[in-house]
């Protein structure tokens, strides 16, 4: 499995061995070996702000210090970045730099290549999270910061989970021998190993040649679903939303008017059997309660085309009517 992702990650442009390489049951997973290996708690940690949701936990459950960092059409506003390490002495830079949850936005390779000179200027690790640099629509992403990296400040997470099948939970992590060695062990006092038989049947399909092709299908079936979901959008266009369409992975971020809080509009959109992700939970502090994440991996077009329709028209109605509180339709926490 390991020599499998070395052989992939060379199209990437990383240069690693299978020493530099341990398991993991997906990103997530990665991401609590590294906050548990390198971490204590009240550490400050620099992170996208939204970001994704399951980070925000991984990162609150250890009692760290978020410090939030905003996030434009080209990723991380790194211009921010070197104040912060100056002024808060972080001990991690996380970042989702490629179609990043939940705004799909990614990283300009101008912003990656500054980010790695400050973490090397600072002595401050990035956790580089690449769950979805597979899943181009049309032309690839900037190489992962990781390429980029020559002195193993970057630590690389990255899993089949989103391209291949969510149930596999397989993924893994890059990063320099002795942070491997000891993360594999502190793994395995908690569960022993990854998941074995999972690993088996990625490396089994490549041997198949199904691998890039069932991958290839993913690309062409998110790329369509995505270009249905942002037709829908235009075509029922409410007057103060905003939308940037990603160039690949899962999700798309869109803002409603300032007047729409999206608790009130999920608790009306379910009873119609349309579901999608407050903006709010994706913030480390109350974020604004107008933005929600759209996810058009699973619905097909038909059902995009609904999903849309329903949360525009049903927005629209709120609109009309007087501001009132959430009717206790919260989201505890997202699937993906």
């Amino acid at each position: 499995m390991r020599e499998l992702i070395c052989a992939r990650a060379q199209q990437r442009g990383l240069g690693i061995g299978p020493e530099s390489v341990t398991m993991v049951n997906g990103s997530q997973h990665g991401l609590d070996l590294l906050l548990r290996l390198l971490l204590e708690p009240g550490d400050a940690v620099l992170v996208e702000i939204p970001t994704y949701f399951g980070a925000l936990q991984c990162l609150q459950s250890r009692g760290l210090r978020i410090i939030g960092v905003p996030v434009d059409e080209d990723g991380m506003d790194v211009e921010r970045v070197e104040l912060l390490l100056a002024r808060y002495r972080p001990r991690l830079i996380y970042t989702v730099s490629t179609y990043q949850n939940p705004t799909g936005a990614t990283m300009s390779l101008e912003r990656r290549e500054r980010l790695l000179a400050l973490a090397q200027q600072y002595q401050v690790p990035i956790v580089e999270d690449d769950p979805f640099g597979d899943l181009h629509f049309d032309e690839s992403p900037p190489p992962p910061i990781k390429a980029l990296d020559r002195h193993g400040h970057v630590l690389y997470l990255s899993t089949f989970s989103k391209s291949l099948a969510p149930g596999l939970r397989v993924g893994w992590l890059v990063a320099p021998t002795p942070v491997v060695q000891r993360a594999a062990l502190l793994n395995g006092m908690a569960e022993l190993h990854p998941n074995t038989v999972g690993q088996h049947l990625v490396v089994e399909f490549a041997r198949r040649g199904w691998l890039e092709e069932l991958i290839g299908q993913a690309r062409n079936r998110y790329r369509a679903r995505c270009l249905a979901m942002d037709t829908a959008l235009q075509r029922r266009r409410l007057p103060g939303t905003r939308w940037s369409v990603p160039a690949g992975g899962l999700f798309l971020w869109l803002q409603l008017p300032e007047q729409v809080d999206v608790q009130n509009l999920l608790a009306e959109t379910v009873k119609q059997g349309v579901a999608f992700l407050p903006g709010s939970l994706m913030y480390h502090t109350s974020g604004p309660r107008s933005v929600c994440r759209l996810n058009f991996s699973v619905p097909d077009e038909q059902a995009i085309e609904k999903g849309i329709a329903t949360i525009i028209s049903t927005a629209r109605r709120l609109l009309r009517q007087p501001a009132r509180k959430p009717e206790g339709q919260e989201v505890s926490g997202p699937i993906v």
